[in-house]
């Protein structure tokens, strides 16, 4: 068969127009909405008597009795002064081992919570991830003010946000358009600053989309510019010219006057 300058106009104007489609696909489904959720007081959740749940437990066996669903259920874990006071509940019943009081805690307000709510985010929800950095970020400062259980609070703190890199990274692996989204950008930069950055990769087509998402030209020219080679650069006129060509010949075949 014959190769004519019609069928490389239409192979041209095929591939263009599938470059132009895939790209639009990218810019057209990111979710560039920067409403971010405000963070929520805490709502006094009532008087809850830890010592009045741990009477009939094996005290010996600690981390293993805790009532964590109870707990989990009635506690105030959004107050850190009913945290810190609940602490002092365990320690005033079992003062001979105060680690494992801290323990039992940091397992209730991480393991235990994250297994009732880990549901929720089987699917994107960047929302909700926003809202446990919020409520994490709170250990995060209190450490500084309570220093006796400042361990306590670190580790809670660093799980929940190794909990959102790790999110973060599923979504990613199971629809990698999301990193484009602002809220999950927001999220990364600040699993990033905690040196828990999400594994997720850049490669040069990304780093393009990213940039044309965001209209950094300037940035784009100068990369193209300044880290490519003659030969590239060649390519790349070439490519523009017949491109402009290509479509000149289109208006003039389809286009011109009878």
């Amino acid at each position: 068969m014959k190769f004519t300058r019609s069928n490389f106009l239409a192979l041209l104007l095929i591939v263009i127009s599938g470059i132009i489609i895939w790209f639009l696909s990218v810019v057209i489904t990111t979710d560039y909405s920067s409403n971010i959720p405000k963070e929520k007081p805490c709502l006094p959740q009532g008087n809850f008597n830890l010592c009045s749940n741990l009477i009939t437990i094996d005290k010996s066996n600690l981390n293993k009795t805790f009532p964590y669903k109870t707990y989990l259920d009635s506690a105030d874990r959004c107050d850190l002064n009913s945290i810190s006071h609940d602490v002092a509940a365990l320690d005033s019943v079992n003062p001979n081992e105060k680690s494992l009081n801290r323990e039992v805690i940091s397992i209730a307000l991480t393991k235990k919570l994250e297994e009732r709510i880990k549901p929720t985010f089987d699917s994107y929800n960047p929302d909700s991830l926003i809202c446990i950095v919020q409520w994490a970020e709170k250990f995060n400062q209190y450490q500084e003010f309570d220093k006796a259980n400042g361990k306590l609070y670190r580790v809670i703190y660093k799980h929940w946000i190794n909990f959102v890199a790790n999110k973060l990274r599923d979504y990613y692996d199971s629809v990698p358009k999301h990193k484009y989204d602002f809220k999950f950008q927001f999220l990364a930069s600040i699993c990033q600053s905690k040196n828990l950055s999400p594994p997720i990769g850049n490669t040069d087509k990304e780093k393009i989309i990213h940039n044309l998402i965001i209209k950094d030209f300037s940035y784009l020219f100068s990369k193209f510019w300044y880290d490519t080679s003659f030969i590239y650069k060649t390519l790349g006129l070439i490519f523009i010219l017949i491109t402009i060509y290509g479509y000149i010949c289109i208006i003039k075949t389809h286009f011109k006057k009878s």
